[in-house]
């Protein structure tokens, strides 16, 4: 099983900020982004199962995709929406780039952190458990850089770490031989020709 996970293309709130609100429309360019991204997932065949945060920016992205991609109607699961706080603030920091190898120098995991986590496990759980039971070969999954961030972190089984992920960025991970494969990360080359390329402005 492949796993696809893809950031939402620009959206009115990566262009302009908080006066676009919180649920911003993609941009113009977010739009190209996606369907650019759809071409390029063509490569890896049909998709067996696509799904989407609720917010109106993924759910966009995905019906850009959808444009130039084979791949069935997308399944909303609420628990891909974005956190509402930056995880940034509150991820595990370190005094040295090596203490991240020595595990009793790692800090307790705050509460809000880990609600967003079983928040998204809970929607991990569900996309695996399904694959699995529907011998799905390759799933989408199109979210927000926080929640791919920490769906990442809980399969392979490290918080202190930031993943970060550009607009309409994919990261493909494979359940391989009994453990999980990261393929690729934050892949966006097929980006990088059209006007503001993969900027997060």
């Amino acid at each position: 099983m492949l796993l696809f996970l893809i950031r939402h293309g620009q959206s009115q709130y990566n262009l302009i900020g908080e006066e676009a609100g919180a649920d911003s429309p993609l941009t113009p360019l977010g739009w190209k982004q996606a369907e650019r991204a759809g071409i390029w997932l063509g490569r890896f065949g049909r998709f067996d199962a696509l799904y989407t945060s609720p917010l109106l920016r993924a759910r966009q992205t995905a019906e850009g995709l959808l444009r130039r991609l084979d791949a069935p109607t997308p399944v909303v699961i609420d628990a891909l929406r974005e956190s509402e706080f930056h995880l940034l603030e509150v991820l595990p920091q370190f005094q040295h780039p090596l203490d991240p190898i020595c595990g009793d120098r790692f800090s307790p995991l705050p509460a809000r952190y880990q609600s967003f986590r079983r928040q998204v496990q809970s929607a991990v759980q569900h996309i695996i458990e399904t694959a699995l039971a529907s011998s799905h070969e390759r799933v989408l999954v199109v979210s927000h850089g926080g929640t791919i961030g920490t769906m990442v972190r809980l399969l392979i089984g490290c918080h202190g770490i930031s993943i970060w992920t550009h607009n309409c960025g994919v990261h493909c991970l494979g359940w391989t031989d009994g453990r999980w494969e990261i393929r690729f990360m934050n892949q966006t080359y097929f980006l990088d020709d059209l006007d503001g390329g993969k900027s997060e402005q």
